[in-house]
């Protein structure tokens, strides 16, 4: 392990004090965090966890084209560092092998909490927390493993839009049962 990433030891997440109470809320949402959730067939996600390690995905059109293991400290100063280790995976079918000339990234990042409604193509989702960061947390060599789908094409790493990662999924609604009442209420409504 190198010396920019430690785990945190579980004693230190009960000591209250604002590094402990974001790892925590980090590491705390189910579904990890998700960029683009109004992208239809897209995922950008990243996922905390309590021992300073992670695992970032991207893909699109239905397949995972990336999933990239790091290593993640807090700095009083508002960022995250990132350090990319190399990733295989017979499972997802995707293999990452660490830039050797610079394996690390500082991301500066806010969290601020919600909720944030946001509109999907098919559905309405509700999240309770989001992760502004200052830039794409992904590898910059990520960029030839993505492979786009229909409904996104370009680097996602370039698109700012993507820099804010969701978390704390609260309610997801889908649109047609929505359409659907709706519908009956204003024939009910006659």
């Amino acid at each position: 392990m190198s010396e920019l990433v430690k785990p945190m030891p579980d004693e230190a997440l009960l000591v209250p004090n604002p590094e402990a109470e974001t790892v925590r809320l980090l590491c705390g949402s189910p579904t990890g965090w998700v960029a683009g959730p109004q992208i239809y067939d897209f995922l950008h996600r990243l996922a905390f966890f309590p021992d300073g390690t992670g695992l970032m995905e991207s893909g699109g059109g239905q397949r995972l084209n990336l999933a990239v293991g790091f290593k993640y400290q807090l700095t009083p100063d508002g960022k995250i560092q990132f350090e990319y280790g190399d990733t295989t995976s017979r499972v997802w079918g995707t293999n990452y092998k660490a830039s050797r000339v610079n394996p690390f990234k500082d991301v500066p990042y806010i969290v601020e909490k919600g909720p944030f409604n946001i509109n999907g193509v098919y559905t309405r989702m509700t999240y309770e927390h989001v992760i502004k960061l200052g830039k794409s947390p992904f590898p910059k060599n990520a960029a030839s493993h993505y492979g786009g789908n229909l409904f996104f094409k370009g680097d996602p790493n370039s698109d700012v839009r993507l820099n804010n990662f969701y978390g704390y999924l609260t309610e997801e609604i889908a649109h047609y049962k929505i359409a659907e009442a709706n519908v009956k209420a204003a024939l009910l409504s006659q």
